[in-house]
């Protein structure tokens, strides 16, 4: 659970970084017209390189170029080197989108966090408000109180209300 008093992200974007950071990724999409998307089931079923295939894939094409009286000619060993070298240039930009998206999203995490932890800890202060009889207090917590209902109501659970304030 995060801690109310450790604020590790204190930041908003301007409208200004939010349309640059767009439109620095549209222009990778752009840039890589030919970019193409994949179903589930597509993804699940291709095959995929890895650092074993990768080595396979190499000497399969070493052995289709110095045979080529026995490969079909279907079997385009430049096209196949063209997919290879296309996979490792895209491997360089894919570990970098990986760790921007991965730093995009805990960002996210964080600041979301911090926003609903510190949330829950007024909702807190306001349902012993209201417990407490401080005017005004119980109709906010009435109103913040439905985002619990249905919920329980065990200790276990940070997300529920205080359970004595079932008066």
């Amino acid at each position: 659970m995060a801690n109310i008093l450790a604020n590790r992200v204190s930041a908003t974007l301007t409208p200004e970084q939010i349309a640059e950071t767009k439109a620095a990724l549209l222009k990778v999409r752009e840039t890589l017209p030919f970019l193409v998307g994949l179903t589930k089931d597509e993804r699940k079923s291709l095959a995929k390189i890895s650092t074993v295939n990768r080595s396979f894939t190499e000497s399969a094409i070493a052995a289709i170029s110095s045979n080529p009286d026995i490969f079909p000619l279907y079997l385009d060993v430049k096209e196949i080197r063209t997919d290879l070298t296309l996979y490792d240039q895209l491997d360089e930009i894919v570990k970098l989108s990986n760790q921007v998206t991965e730093s995009l999203r805990d960002t996210q995490i964080i600041a979301g966090s911090e926003a609903y932890v510190s949330a829950l800890t007024g909702y807190k202060f306001i349902a012993a408000s209201a417990k407490g009889g401080v005017q005004g207090a119980k109709s906010v917590y009435d109103d913040l109180k439905k985002r619990f209902e249905g919920q329980g109501g065990g200790a276990a659970n940070s997300e529920t209300p205080l359970s004595a304030n079932k008066n």
